[in-house]
């Protein structure tokens, strides 16, 4: 079985996703999502406001994609924030948003279907490329 490293992770994280690039102002981190084809095409088939509600956590659902997925792949900590280069306090906001969104209790259901998708499409992308199963039960 192959070794996954953040470099090959990141990969398939962007196989999967449309990451907004840097436009200044505070979103200069690549990991944000806002506004992107996702919730575009949501709002074509009457999901106004729920896309509307997607809009307050809509441009941080890629990066509780990328720390889910990270955690269950085993990586640590240290190696999730520089990768993501976020400060500390924004960092501990969005793990602290990431039960309820993988869980289903948030209370914006367009945004837990999209990140349950996207965390499936992130493990077959990453079961493709590299053959590696996420941990289940702290065994890789």
């Amino acid at each position: 079985m192959a070794l996954l490293t953040i470099e090959n992770f990141v990969f398939c994280i962007r196989k999967q996703i449309l990451f907004q690039r840097g436009r200044g102002g505070n979103r200069h981190n690549m990991y944000y999502t806002a506004y992107n084809h996702e919730l575009v095409y949501t709002k074509r088939f009457e999901y106004n406001w729920e896309a509307k509600q997607a809009n307050k956590i809509g441009d941080e659902w890629g990066m509780i994609v990328f720390i889910y997925c990270a955690r269950q792949y085993g990586f640590n900590e240290d190696e999730i924030k520089k990768e993501l280069k976020l400060p500390s306090w924004k960092y501990r906001r969005v793990c602290n948003q990431i039960t309820n969104v993988v869980s289903g209790r948030c209370e914006n259901e367009l945004v837990c279907i999209l990140v349950k998708n996207k965390i499936k499409l992130v493990h077959n992308s990453v079961r493709y490329f590299f053959n590696v199963k996420p941990m289940e039960d702290g065994k890789v």
